[in-house]
């Protein structure tokens, strides 16, 4: 009599892959990595690219809350901290640690899906990092990693780039992974320019890093950089109309995708949106009145940034190392809340190099 294990094989391996592909995909990550250990060929399907795509379409209510800081504590004493730098790209995190356990910190920028649990530690960048983010080269549908750093001998801005590949399941890469020097010669020449005061607040979205930037007087017309990671090119875009205020009152972030410079006039919060950096289009500039400054005078110089939300989205002003201040745009709602999460899709998404996170005790 053949023995049960040998049975289950048999029928698992019944499956036609389609069929197999069609019932996997609607199922929630947790299963699928228990799957995984099934068989080779549930291995193979699970981790293909065109399942992972699928399966993220299918599962797109499906979201990771995690916290923006985490501190990591042993015994008394701080041992780790770990920021978290830019939003999800198909669920990829790009995170910042910072190791306070020795007697000279160290730091590390480590790629990390939170829904499977899988992390890769990144070469060390150059230093004076100012920026860096995460995003999907939709050339090549491979995930890459661009670091912004300012070059103190020749005092101007650089970029460099670290190309981790597409969707693989294989934890041991045949390379090491290396950054690579981006030489754009328009963002050479504009950061070149020591009439601009960067306001080193960026964003990235599609392959595109959009810096804030401000001539060095009290009042310009601000400009934001659009750098294409992908084609390796950069425009520049004056906002509409002249600031007639310090620059540093003044956020800087993507909203609904665009990027969007955010600052405070009379108790009303403006928002520009640069509609198409390629068309130079921009929105009409959206005011929204904010009732709850004139009881809370301690927030009027405080700009806010935008959280977005499924269900509303709501501005957060940072209240001490704890909580946060929030208005809830739709019920003009005023409360106190802990630090809000990063939301992150919830994928099976994994580049190569990849292993299992360790849990230390």
């Amino acid at each position: 009599m053949r023995n049960r294990s040998s049975l289950v094989t048999e029928n698992v391996h019944f499956f036609p892959e389609e069929i197999l592909f069609e019932i996997l995909s609607w199922l929630e990550i947790k299963s699928l990595l228990r799957f995984k250990s099934v068989c080779k060929v549930w291995y193979t399907v699970i981790g293909n690219k065109q399942f992972v795509e699928v399966h993220a379409i299918r599962n797109g209510h499906s979201f990771y809350n995690i916290g923006q800081t985490r501190i990591h504590v042993q015994g008394s004493k701080v041992k780790e901290k770990i920021r978290y730098r830019c939003i999800s790209c198909g669920g990829l995190l790009l995170a910042e640690i910072s190791s306070l356990a020795s007697a000279t910190p160290s730091r590390i920028y480590r790629i990390i899906n939170p829904a499977t649990k899988r992390v890769l530690d990144l070469p060390d960048p150059h230093k004076r990092v100012i920026s860096i983010q995460i995003f999907l080269n939709y050339n090549t549908s491979s995930y890459n990693v661009v670091s912004v750093y300012f070059d103190k001998e020749n005092r101007k801005l650089k970029l460099e780039l670290i190309d981790l590949g597409g969707q693989s399941n294989n934890p041991c890469p045949n390379e090491i992974f290396s950054w690579r020097t981006l030489n754009i010669i328009e963002f050479e020449n504009i950061s070149r320019q020591q009439r601009y005061n960067f306001l080193y607040r960026m964003s990235s979205s599609d392959g595109v890093l959009y810096i804030l930037a401000l001539l060095a007087v009290e009042s310009s017309n601000p400009m934001i950089i659009c750098v294409d990671l992908v084609n390796e090119a950069c425009t520049t875009h004056y906002a509409p109309q002249t600031l007639l205020f310090n620059w540093y009152e003044v956020n800087f972030q993507l909203w609904k995708g665009k990027p969007s410079i955010i600052f405070i006039v009379e108790e009303k919060l403006n928002i520009w949106i640069l509609e198409d950096y390629k068309t130079r289009k921009w929105a009409d500039p959206i005011v929204i009145l904010l009732p709850f400054l004139e009881q809370n005078p301690f927030m009027k110089k405080v700009v806010p940034y935008i959280y977005e939300d499924d269900e509303e989205d709501a501005l957060v002003y940072h209240k001490d190392s704890l909580c946060y201040r929030v208005y809830k745009l739709n019920s003009k709602e005023l409360c106190t809340i802990p630090c809000p999460p990063l939301r992150a899709p919830a994928t099976l998404v994994s580049v190569k190099g990849m292993q299992p996170e360790r849990r230390e005790r």
